[in-house]
């Protein structure tokens, strides 16, 4: 069995450092005997598990967590009766979280508001997603996100860039990516640079500096944003940052685009001189 599919729908509450909310996912049963799923978590409170039909119809199913492991965390089990087409899990992050870095508004530039990124490398997608917590398992995903008011939620993932938060910051990621770089993967679809830019414009922040890396994978050269300090590092495999969202004040300048340095040397790259 392989996820092909993640609905992201949560919320975040900087005060208790939680996210909390469902995940549901879109499955392809690879062996027409099978009757258990089986997801990696850690430090996830399950509030209960659904199953859909084909009808279309959710029901509850039954679930067992193993004992907690310092290291990997717990399996989940999932036992069905059929081979469901999607499976929601309904739950709630840990304050602890490994993939979550909740910092105070003492903690920023600005001293104003708070601020949260996440780190799912390299196994730590399981500690606020339940998933299949593996390289191997790629799938697309969407999002809605909720957070608190002054607050935008910023994803590597298609978006409306006019979008208020009203009813959640939307976003929409159609090519599959491991769970490692949930969120903050380039796979096609948006450039990684337009995240960057949204970012400036969220705040009044200077970025001292920001690097991009060029490197292969698969074949394929991707872009990926590497650092960009100051008010916070949203890292290679970062998830979303919640930033204060200035869309009525004066935006900051766009980063340049790394296009514009296509075919000029640049330091640091494996094929400079």
């Amino acid at each position: 069995m392989r996820t092909r599919a993640l609905h992201l729908d949560l919320k975040a509450d900087f005060t208790k450092k939680t996210l909390s909310g469902h995940a549901e996912l879109t499955l392809d049963w690879l062996d027409k005997t099978a009757r258990r799923l089986d997801l990696d978590t850690r430090e996830l409170t399950i509030a209960k598990i659904e199953a859909q039909d084909a009808r279309g119809r959710w029901a509850p199913v039954k679930y067992a967590l193993d004992a907690f492991d310092s290291e990997k965390g717990q399996a989940l089990h999932i036992d069905l009766a059929t081979q469901a087409p999607k499976v929601r899990i309904y739950y709630r992050t840990a304050p602890t979280a490994s993939a979550l870095q909740w910092l105070t508004p003492a903690q920023t530039l600005s001293g104003k508001r708070p601020f949260m990124f996440s780190q799912s490398e390299t196994i730590n997608a399981r500690s606020w997603v339940p998933v299949q917590d593996t390289p191997s398992m790629r799938f697309t995903y969407t999002a809605r996100i909720q957070a608190p008011t002054g607050l935008r939620v910023v994803m590597s993932a298609d978006n409306d860039p006019k979008a208020t938060g009203k009813g959640g910051w939307k976003f929409n990621m159609p090519q599959p990516i491991p769970s490692y770089l949930d969120r903050h993967r380039r796979a096609g679809g948006a450039h990684p640079g337009r995240a960057h830019r949204r970012l400036r414009r969220a705040g009044p922040h200077r970025r001292r500096s920001l690097r991009i890396r060029r490197h292969r994978e698969d074949g394929r050269r991707r872009r990926i944003a590497v650092r960009s300090v100051s008010l916070g590092a949203l890292r290679h495999a970062g998830v979303a940052a919640f930033v204060p969202d200035r869309r009525h004040g004066k935006p900051a300048p766009d980063l340049p685009h790394p296009d514009h340095d296509r075919g000029r040397p640049q330091p640091g790259r494996p094929d400079c001189p």
